[in-house]
């Protein structure tokens, strides 16, 4: 499935049945899975298209597209029967991540404020939690004080809704006087905005790739090219997956929770077993950075969008 630029978004329709790529030429495409064939494109109008997403109902999709200022987005929504955009929303201002819900009814931008403290200038992270429908912000998820630190975070490395919709989870940062970094886990429940749970990261290396599995036990969390494990319920850390010889960049959990699938900067995919915590397949193909990672709703077919400007199809089953 070639593209004219690279791919940082893949998604499948809820019946699995077309597969939706989200490029940096600002276009969204459409492909017949079966015969691996486009046969749609929409101009978002705007540059990187960074995520894409179906409603659970199959009504609605949902993109998030990074303007040419690095701080600027727009969330935009589609009906899908007809194909026609809905609505757009537009954010501004120091936002350093976005992430849309499964459900396509609201997203949650990761914000940073400047606070001028005597002579120096302080930033501390929060984040707002938009309806999409209503183009408003409803509430503001603020993350824990770190004690030994005495102030809110200075950075939120990376955003995840849960497949349900009803928590977020995110990585928060602190950096010390000696650059140090303290790294907090945390997770919300969306709906009375409190931290349901929180617990430490003992790396040095920022998480950029989160990913919750579809019954909401276990996530995993990136830490260069490894991969961390962690019991969703309790905070307990499950394991480690090691393989990749470069940074990992995304990660999908299959249906049913037994595979975990890792695309990487060394241009390879990899497919864990969770039960036994190690690689069983390797699929190789890609010339690029492997951005973006999504199994479809059966757990039969994998996708994935590269740098290199394609996305493909993996038969797991």
């Amino acid at each position: 499935m070639r593209h004219p630029d690279e791919v940082k978004s893949v998604a499948f329709s809820p019946d699995g049945k077309t597969l939706v790529t989200g490029c940096d030429d600002g276009k969204l495409h459409f492909w017949n899975v079966q015969i691996d064939q486009q046969v749609k494109e929409i101009k978002t109008g705007l540059h990187d298209v960074e995520s894409v997403g179906f409603s659970s109902d199959d009504k609605t999709l949902v993109n998030a597209v990074r303007g040419k200022r690095d701080n600027y987005w727009t969330a935009q929504v589609w009906d899908v029967f007809p194909l026609k955009l809905k609505h757009d929303t537009h954010f501004t201002g120091d936002n350093d991540w976005i992430a849309v819900s499964p459900a396509g009814q609201s997203l949650t931008i990761s914000c940073l404020k400047h606070l001028s403290v005597g002579d120096g200038d302080n930033r501390i992270s929060e984040l707002k939690l938009w309806d999409i429908n209503k183009h408003t912000a409803t509430s503001v998820l603020k993350p824990i004080i770190n004690r030994a630190l005495g102030r809110l975070p200075d950075a939120i490395s990376a955003v995840a809704f849960s497949p349900d919709g009803r928590t977020l989870i995110a990585e928060t940062l602190w950096t010390g006087n000696r650059g140090l970094k303290d790294k907090i886990i945390q997770q919300w429940d969306i709906h009375t905005g409190k931290v349901l749970r929180a617990w430490p990261q003992w790396d040095d290396e920022e998480t950029t790739t989160v990913a919750i599995s579809h019954d909401n036990t276990q996530i995993a969390i990136r830490n260069w090219n490894t991969i961390n494990l962690f019991d969703l319920q309790t905070g307990n850390w499950r394991g480690k997956l090691t393989g990749h010889k470069d940074q990992v960049l995304s990660l999908a959990f299959s249906p049913d929770g037994k595979l975990l699938a890792s695309g990487s900067a060394d241009h390879t995919i990899r497919l864990w077993d969770l039960q036994q915590h190690k690689s069983i397949r390797i699929l190789k193909g890609h010339q690029g950075s492997v951005y973006a990672v999504a199994f479809a709703p059966d757990g039969r077919t994998l996708a994935s969008g590269s740098e290199d400007g394609t996305a493909k199809l993996w038969r797991i089953k």
